[in-house]
């Protein structure tokens, strides 16, 4: 007797589906496509590394975010290809932080403000209480 069921079609596309979506979360793609983008408002400080020592800290204002990277508005350009630890203000009553590390790949001034662009190095992120 055979004990092995075969999935149904449909059963299979939303297999796929499920794995794509997966796939797209932990790669920051989608079947080839840009990863999605958030567009928020939250506080956020980014702390510039060099030589294992912060060299340049700036608080601001997230204007988007992926898995794969976020756009900040702040006061000071950053040099691009710096190394960068990124906190995120998440909105609630608790004094919580969602940290990234990445590094800077883009830095231009729009209206007296700098947007920087930041690439994560990992799509998933730390959740702390501090800033450190």
């Amino acid at each position: 007797m055979n004990t092995h069921k075969s999935i149904p079609h449909q059963s299979r596309a939303r297999s796929s589906y499920a794995f794509e979506l997966n796939r797209s979360l932990n790669t920051g793609r989608a079947m080839g496509k840009r990863a999605r983008r958030f567009n928020l408002s939250w506080p956020v400080q980014i702390k510039v590394t060099g030589s294992g020592q912060i060299e340049f800290e700036e608080e601001g204002c997230l204007q988007n975010i992926s898995s794969s990277g976020a756009l900040l508005s702040l006061n000071a350009p950053i040099e691009i290809g710096a190394k960068a630890k990124l906190f995120i203000k998440l909105p609630s009553k608790d004094d919580k932080w969602m940290r990234y590390y990445g590094e800077v790949v883009r830095s231009e001034t729009v209206s007296q403000k700098v947007s920087v662009a930041v690439k994560f190095s990992s799509a998933r992120p730390a959740f702390c209480r501090t800033k450190d």
